[in-house]
């Protein structure tokens, strides 16, 4: 199986993703809590969306909390995750 980085930007405000990228060499990331410090060129995409980023495959989700009683938003966000790993 190809490695996967889950990296929730509430715990690690300063992460660039092409440094996770780098250095863990992963080829899934799955970035949780998109926020406007992020790099401009993966701030621009979609929501849910699957994107190439230095080829690596990236989900960009919401804050984790924004998942808890938002029923609609967790199936988009599962069926982007079956994406990401299909």
């Amino acid at each position: 199986m190809d490695d996967i980085a889950i990296i929730r930007l509430s715990k690690n405000e300063d992460l660039k993703i092409a440094r996770i990228i780098e250095q863990l060499k992963v080829n899934k990331v799955i970035i949780w809590g998109m926020d406007d410090g992020f790099e401009d060129d993966i701030k621009q995409k979609g929501i849910h969306e699957v994107h190439s980023y230095l080829q690596s495959k990236v989900l960009i989700t919401h804050p984790v909390s924004d998942y808890h009683q938002n029923n609609r938003a967790k199936q988009s966000l599962w069926q982007s995750i079956q994406l990401l790993l299909s």
